[in-house]
Parts: C-alpha cells; sequence; structure tokens
C-alpha cells in the first residue's frame, strides 16, 4: 500500500465495548479502504493511533498526522456515547474527516453531518430528548422525587440539606481565621511513661486492663493514673482495695472522653502519656515498644499500638491509620489497613486514642484533646492531624500489640445508630476545625457533604449545614501525601553510627531480574559494611521487602507507584511524569529528616526530578543510560523515526541536561557517556 494511499479512521470516542461494536460496523462501511483507529485504547483490528487524554489537541493532532504520514482520510467516523467525555476526539473526527463523517450512536444507528445526513441527524436529537424526558420521568428520578416530595417534606429534605451543607462548606473555606499556636516549651518533666485510663462503669474491663498492664517490665519509671468519668458500680473503692497504689480522677458527672482525658493528662507527671482504653488488653512489651520510637525518629509526637480484635470479628482497627483524599462516593475516607510483615515505624495519619504514647510538652502544647468532639470519636483523628501540622509525625509501632474489645463500653449506653451519627458529626467537624488549605477543605467537604446525601445521613447533613466557624491550624499539608496508604517503612540491620547514604531507586533492586538491579545490589552489597544505607524506592503493589535487602539497609521504604496509562503532558518526559508522584516525595522529605544523611543517590534519570528535595545532602544522579542518546539512536533509524521519538527526543534533551546542573554528580556507565 502506498504511504499516500487514502483510509478510512475511527475516532473510537465512546466505551470499549462500544467502541468494538461500532468498529464492526464501520468496517463493512468502505471496504476496500484500510481502517485506522484513533483511541485511547487498542482495539482488535486496524491500525492503532493512541489517543492521549492528558495531552493537548495540538500534541495528539501532531501525533495523528505523523503516524497518517501523507494518507488522506476518505472517510472518518465518531462514536456518540452519553456520558463518555471525549469531545475533543470527536471533534477532532469532524475537522479531520473532509470528505464525509459518520456519526454512530449507542444504538448502532448512524447518520452523516452533510446534508445527505439531515433525517438521520435530526431523528438522533429526537431519540436523545426522549431518552432524556423517559430518564426525568423515571420513578426514581430527581423529577419524580421532586413531585412526590411537594406532599411528603421528608422527600425533599434530603437534597435541601445537602445544597444548605454545600453552601456552608464555600462559606467556611473563603473565612476562617487562624489559630494561635501555643510555642513549644521544655518542661523538666522526668523521663518515663504515665498511663492515663478513662473508665465509666468498666470495673469488670479495667480489672483485665490492669492485670495485663501490671506485667510490663519497663526500665523507666511508670505511673497509672485511672479518670472515673461518673462511674456507680463501685470502682473507686475496688481500686483502692485491690490497686492502692493507681492515682485517681474521680468525676461525679459522666464526661465526654476528651474531656475526662484531659483532666487525666493534667495529672501526669511523667515525659511521655500513654492514652489506655478501659477495654484494651496489653501484651508484654507494650509500653518499652511504644518508647523505643522516640529515640529513632525525630520530633516524634506520638507511637500508635498494632490493634486486635477479638477471634472471629473483622479487624476494624489495625493501628496503622491512613486517609484516601480521593475515596468512591460512598467509602469514608479515613481508614486502617492491615500492617504488611516486617513492616514497623510506617508515618500514620494520627495515634488511635485508645493505645498510644504522645510526647507529653507536644501533647501540652496542642492544649490536649479537642473537647468540641462530644461525647466521643474523631478526637484522636483531630490531635494527630494538629500534630503533623507542627511538623511532629505520628508513627505506627508493630512491636507494641493489644486487643480491643471494641466499643465495649460505648455500646452500655449509645446505640450503633446513634454512634454512627456521633462520627459523622465529629468528622464534618474535624474537617471545618482542621484542614485550613482552601483547596484541600473544598475538596474533602463536597466529597463528604455527597456521601453523606448518598447515605440518607440527614442528621449528619443537618450538623454540616449548621456548623459555626473555627479558627484553623496553620501547617505544611503535604503530609498527607505520606499517611494516604501508599509508603510502608521497613527497619533494617541495625545503626551501626557509619555515614548514611540514601538510595533513591525507582524500583527495588531485588530480585536480580536485570542488569541495573544485579549493578545496584552489588554496589549496596559492597558498601553496606562503610555505611549505613537507606533505601527508599516505588514498587507496583506494597508487600514485604525482600530480606536480601533488609540484610544491607538500616531501612527501606517503598512507595506505591500508581500508573497510568496517561500521564499529565506539562513539558516533561512521559516516564518522568510517571515516576513524579507526592507520596515518594513527602516519603523522601520525611526519610531525609530521620535519618539526615550526607548522600542522596538518584538511580535513573528520572528520579533526577527529586534532586531539589534532598536539600541538604549532596545528590549523585547515576545515569544507567543518557536517555536522549537512545532517542537520538531511534531517530537515526528510518524504521523507528517518528513524532513520538522526536517528542521525547526534544523533552528528554531539555529534561536531561537542565538535571546533570542540579545534582552534585553525575555517574555514567561508559567513556561515551
Amino acid at each position: 500500500m502506498s504511504r499516500a494511499a487514502p483510509v478510512k479512521v475511527l475516532f473510537a470516542s465512546g466505551s470499549p465495548a462500544l467502541n468494538e461494536s461500532t468498529l464492526k460496523l464501520f468496517l463493512s462501511i468502505g471496504p476496500d479502504l484500510p481502517l485506522v483507529v484513533c483511541s485511547e485504547f487498542p482495539t482488535s483490528e486496524g491500525e492503532w493511533i493512541p489517543y492521549h487524554i492528558r495531552r493537548s489537541l495540538d500534541d495528539n493532532l501532531s501525533l495523528l498526522q505523523s503516524k497518517l504520514a501523507g494518507r488522506t482520510i476518505e472517510l472518518g467516523a465518531i462514536v456518540l456515547e452519553p456520558d463518555i467525555p471525549h469531545e475533543r476526539l470527536r471533534a477532532m473526527g469532524r475537522a479531520l474527516s473532509a470528505t464525509r463523517c459518520i456519526a454512530f450512536d449507542e444504538t448502532g444507528r448512524s447518520f452523516t453531518f452533510d446534508l445527505s445526513g439531515l433525517p438521520g441527524r435530526l431523528q438522533f436529537n429526537v431519540r436523545r430528548f426522549q431518552q432524556a424526558l423517559t430518564a426525568a420521568l423515571a420513578p426514581k428520578s430527581r423529577l419524580r422525587r421532586t413531585i412526590a416530595g411537594l406532599a411528603d417534606w421528608q422527600q425533599i429534605k434530603l437534597p435541601w440539606l445537602y445544597r444548605r451543607a454545600l453552601a456552608r462548606g464555600r462559606s467556611l473555606a473563603a473565612n476562617r481565621p487562624s489559630a494561635t499556636a501555643i510555642q513549644l516549651q521544655s518542661t523538666s518533666r522526668p523521663d518515663g511513661v504515665s498511663v492515663l485510663i478513662p473508665s465509666r462503669n468498666g470495673r469488670e474491663l479495667l480489672d483485665l486492663c490492669l492485670r495485663s498492664l501490671l506485667k510490663e517490665q519497663t526500665a523507666f519509671p511508670t505511673e497509672i493514673i485511672i479518670v472515673d468519668n461518673g462511674s456507680d458500680d463501685g470502682t473507686d473503692a475496688w481500686l483502692a482495695t485491690e490497686h492502692p497504689n493507681v492515682v485517681l480522677e474521680s468525676n461525679a458527672e459522666p464526661l465526654a472522653f476528651a474531656v475526662a482525658v484531659n483532666r487525666g493528662i493534667r495529672r501526669t507527671r511523667y515525659s511521655h502519656v500513654c492514652v489506655l482504653n478501659n477495654d484494651m488488653q496489653v501484651e508484654p512489651g507494650f509500653l518499652a515498644a511504644l518508647r523505643g520510637p522516640f529515640d529513632q525518629v525525630p520530633e516524634l509526637f506520638c507511637s500508635s499500638a498494632q490493634i486486635f480484635l477479638p477471634e472471629g470479628e473483622r479487624r476494624e482497627e489495625t493501628g496503622k491509620t491512613v486517609l484516601n483524599t480521593d475515596p468512591p462516593v460512598l467509602e469514608f475516607p479515613v481508614r486502617c489497613d492491615v500492617p504488611l510483615d516486617g513492616e514497623d515505624l510506617s508515618y500514620v495519619l494520627y495515634g488511635s486514642g485508645g493505645c498510644t504514647l504522645y510526647d507529653a510538652d507536644k501533647l501540652t502544647a496542642l492544649g490536649g484533646f479537642d473537647e468540641i468532639y462530644t461525647p466521643a470519636y474523631v478526637e484522636d483523628l483531630d490531635l494527630g492531624v494538629r500534630g503533623w501540622l507542627r511538623g511532629w509525625p505520628s508513627v505506627y509501632c508493630a512491636g507494641s500489640k493489644v486487643l480491643h474489645q471494641h466499643r465495649a463500653t460505648t455500646s452500655r449506653y449509645y446505640t450503633e445508630q446513634q454512634l454512627e451519627v456521633t462520627l459523622e458529626v465529629n468528622f464534618t467537624r474535624f474537617l471545618a476545625r482542621t484542614i485550613a488549605d482552601r483547596e484541600l477543605f473544598l475538596n474533602l467537604w463536597n466529597r463528604n457533604v455527597l456521601r453523606l446525601k448518598a447515605q440518607n445521613k440527614t442528621e449528619a447533613l443537618q450538623a454540616a449545614a449548621s456548623l459555626p466557624t473555627f479558627a484553623v491550624p496553620s501547617g505544611d499539608l503535604r503530609f498527607l501525601d505520606l499517611v494516604n496508604g501508599e509508603t510502608c517503612v521497613f527497619p533494617g540491620k541495625p545503626r551501626s553510627e557509619k555515614p548514611v547514604v540514601l538510595i533513591a531507586s525507582p524500583y527495588l533492586p531485588f530480585p536480580l531480574s536485570h542488569g541495573a538491579a544485579v549493578r545496584i545490589f552489588n554496589l549496596m552489597r559492597e558498601s553496606a559494611d562503610d555505611f549505613d544505607l537507606v533505601l527508599l524506592a516505588f514498587v507496583e503493589q506494597s508487600a514485604p521487602v525482600p530480606r536480601e535487602l533488609l540484610d544491607l539497609c538500616v531501612e527501606v521504604v517503598t512507595v506505591q507507584r500508581k500508573g497510568s496509562h496517561a500521564p499529565p503532558s506539562q513539558g516533561r518526559p512521559d516516564t518522568v511524569e510517571e515516576f513524579d508522584r507526592p507520596a515518594f516525595r513527602a516519603a523522601l522529605r520525611q526519610t531525609i529528616a530521620k535519618w539526615r544523611p550526607g548522600i542522596v543517590q538518584l538511580e535513573f534519570t528520572q528520579m533526577a526530578a527529586y534532586a531539589a528535595d534532598c536539600a541538604p545532602a549532596k545528590t549523585i544522579l547515576v545515569e544507567h543510560d543518557i536517555t536522549y542518546d537512545l532517542y537520538a539512536q531511534l531517530l537515526a533509524n528510518p524504521a523507528t523515526n517518528d513524532w513520538e521519538a522526536q517528542r521525547q527526543h526534544h523533552l528528554w534533551v531539555d529534561f536531561e541536561i537542565a538535571a546533570w546542573k542540579q545534582v552534585d554528580r553525575v555517574v555514567t556507565m561508559s567513556a561515551k557517556d
């Protein structure tokens, strides 16, 4: 076939299934013309030209024209499917199909855009109008619900509250004062742990909790403070007889969890405060394991225990708390992930209020738990986020383990529905009280309000619509990229106090599946005796780290790379865009703050995107290949010299040469390089 021969092009602008069925119809039209398909994903037949949804229209047009190489489009087709946002692809198809363009709808009917196709086009518009009318009058449509609601106020109350809650969110985003931060002041508290246990009519639970706690053998002094929260089961007398050494903070009336704990905090004496629910049973080494991370993680605010539930119950809590800022509509954005084997000291959103050890001075500087969260729930989330905003991390501690008799106290006084409403209302308060960044706040707020509407939670929507204005703390919210569930920390061999080298790699260099992995792994093996190595690497799926790497490193940090077939188009090579992830950037910053490496070794050219985040460490860029030279070799071959190769070569030249100037040293693999 001549390169200038005419072709027919299907601009496959529907869903994959409809594109395939349309392809079959289009094959029968102009059967002698070679078929070309321009689409986001390949189809079963025809020459495929990719359409990049995140590139500009000019880039896509240039790619298409280069692939056509002078061939004219004698016949074009587009796919008209409702709710498929491929308008630019359809527009490109109509503009380029100069001779004739056919439009196929989801039923297989078609029309052309010239005068002869006018009847078919009118029929298409009539069908669309009928479909819209039918949808509007369907039993569950918004219009039918609104009409029915004229006779039933409850039917329109939910959307009315939804709109009010959205409006309240916009109002809060527009005008919220900044809270004044209390300065951190070091006190003369002696080193030790004050264990604080609130309890309300929970003598049996408290007995089990204390029995397990009193078996603890620690190298530091401890005290136990019981906040008796309006009990009438004789807890005070029982404690005086059975546990006379505990400190008792007695309250005649039941208090909200935050209020009770804050009263106990004021009675503590030691450098660290452990808040422990009375329905927790601790395993041996609980306190010592919680105390250890404070000697390893700079500026640590709290360490949270690993939580188990009784056998047969779903593990709702684990201690590894994360926040998904982009959750599905019906998913609560805060969740607990199950930790991986070997994972420890991973950064978490907050420490569970029922089994967490806090730095007492930092806890005091934050004012303790915020007492707006009544009667319970979300106060620990709020506290952890306020700590992060001050630059104080929270970590998950695998070696500290507790068994939680979940809701053993609250279920005595509140129904499941009441507890659920409390959780939703307090989470809404948290968003308004704690998230200062306007864009992030509106994103989280609108998603939360939509979820409440979808789940018919009118009481929570009512609370959202009428929230007062709160003063919000300022701070760097980029830590949220570190606690979204993509980053895992795995301790390796003990630290030797030798110079620290941090290796940042686009993948784990084990198993030894290719030459670059062999090189990285063997250099690590040879240097492990002279340096404390820290490895930070992307992984496709979070999983336990191979022992071969843990034996070489003092720590391995993995970041799950959620790849995409459609990287953004921001003037950088596609590979750079694919490996530039906020979670990796956040993990790099935090790992550097923790280990203070003298050198960060960036493996592969695309990792040079992180050079500016490595300060104050010196940087070495390892060029396994001079990437723009690889593309130059492709361009020298007529078979591989195409528009895409030219585009990537141009982008790599600009990026790679600039990268060499941003690092302190460049390592190459050959004299030519």
